[in-house]
């Protein structure tokens, strides 16, 4: 029996969990902020973004039930790079199986967290999607880019507020907003060298090659914005998965973004993308 869909728009996370379709495995599903659940029979599946209340949420579900899940279903548009990869590690420390439901698993979930589980799965209707990752040519420089013009603004506008009365005021508020400038910079470095170290050690335990968040990046032509797979292609970077039928032609113009099937057998693109892989860490 198929129930009414419930919509909350309340700013908590829910955690819940059921029985699979044969009653015999336990799933566990989350929700980030704003919740949607979405309730058909035993099943409640909750969508949106990775973050770290969600992650302490799901961990705290998981420990209290006294049996625990087997599988994760998920329905997430992403999130940030160090979230994404955190849900991973515990996604493999608990050896979960990883359904993707609804719309489909893009960004960090796809990076991360969908080739953490031990088993995986596409469910009819979804997309395992990429863009990009911490490998990615001026990820970080278009972050770092932003952050540090908005950092140089918000630094002199706050020295600013006290009053600017002479020259010398104005010059005593560009150098504080020079100074915070460079110490923002600094931190962005250093957190895009960690997260590119510890996604290559994370790649490295799944057993799958990290070339599959950025090969869409690395065509000719490049892919705009999301690419997805096929099964072949997946299984070609070490992920295998099971698709529903015609996953090829899965309808995603209802997506805010674009996402385009890829066919990496054309320009013997995962070569490409994994040469370019090899000479950018032995430079």
């Amino acid at each position: 029996m198929l129930l009414p869909r419930i919509f909350l728009s309340i700013f908590l996370i829910g955690i819940l969990t059921a029985c699979s379709e044969d009653g015999q495995d336990e799933v566990i599903t989350y929700s980030f902020m704003p919740t949607i659940i979405e309730a058909i029979g035993e099943h409640r599946y909750v969508r949106n973004q990775i973050t770290p209340r969600g992650i302490v949420q799901l961990k705290q579900a998981y420990e209290n039930r006294p049996k625990k899940a087997t599988w994760l279903y998920i329905d997430s548009s992403g999130g940030d790079i160090a979230d994404g990869m955190t849900l991973a590690e515990w996604v493999l420390e608990k050896k979960l199986n990883v359904k993707v439901i609804g719309k489909g698993c893009f960004s960090s979930c796809a990076n991360y967290v969908f080739p953490a589980g031990r088993r995986r799965e596409i469910a009819k209707g979804a997309v395992v999607a990429w863009h990009g990752s911490a490998m990615s040519g001026g990820y970080y420089a278009k972050l770092l880019d932003s952050a540090v013009a908005k950092a140089k603004d918000y630094y002199y506008n706050v020295c600013a507020s006290g009053g600017i009365h002479d020259a010398s005021d104005t010059i005593n508020c560009q150098q504080s907003a020079e100074w915070n400038m460079k110490r923002v910079a600094n931190a962005m470095l250093e957190k895009s060298k960690a997260d590119a170290e510890k996604e290559q050690v994370l790649f490295n335990k799944m057993g799958v090659n990290a070339c599959i968040t950025v090969v869409g990046q690395r065509m000719e032509p490049k892919v705009r914005d999301f690419w997805f797979l096929s099964a072949k292609d997946m299984a070609a970077f070490g992920l295998n998965t099971v698709l529903p039928d015609q996953y090829e032609k899965t309808d995603t113009s209802s997506l805010s973004f674009s996402v385009e099937l890829i066919d990496l057998d054309k320009n013997n693109d995962i070569t490409r993308c994994t040469r370019q892989d090899s000479h950018t860490r032995m430079s």
